[in-house]
């Protein structure tokens, strides 16, 4: 059995105010324990156009940035907004960062939630 943590990038507005620069300091501190722990997957939510609840406008850069912080942990995307890319470069992104992770990334893609 693998277990898994969601990370929405969720701000605590009166303690993480816009532009948010804490809310991704606390997430990376929060994966980082993650892989202390022995958690097997880390799922990065991406959002767009949101101050209020998740903030991630882009889960190729943020998991590049992590395969550098992290060694065993696995990386995933969920979910990709398909409709928001060109899907060549999904897959080049993805195969991009799994490199530079060493084979640690995991490719959610799905419609988004919003209109």
């Amino acid at each position: 059995m693998e277990f898994g943590i969601l990370f929405t990038s969720h701000p605590h507005p009166k303690e993480e105010p816009y532009p948010h620069r804490d809310v991704h300091a606390r997430t990376t501190d929060e994966i980082l324990e993650a892989e202390r722990l022995g958690y097997d997957t880390a799922w990065i939510a991406e959002h767009h156009f949101s101050t209020g609840y998740g903030i991630m406008p882009d889960c190729f850069a943020y998991m590049a940035y992590l395969a550098a912080k992290t060694s065993r942990i696995k990386l995933a995307a969920g979910v990709i907004t398909l409709p928001l890319y060109d899907p060549i470069r999904v897959v080049e992104n993805t195969s991009f960062v799994d490199i530079l992770s060493n084979g640690r990334v995991m490719l959610g893609i799905g419609s988004g939630y919003r209109p």
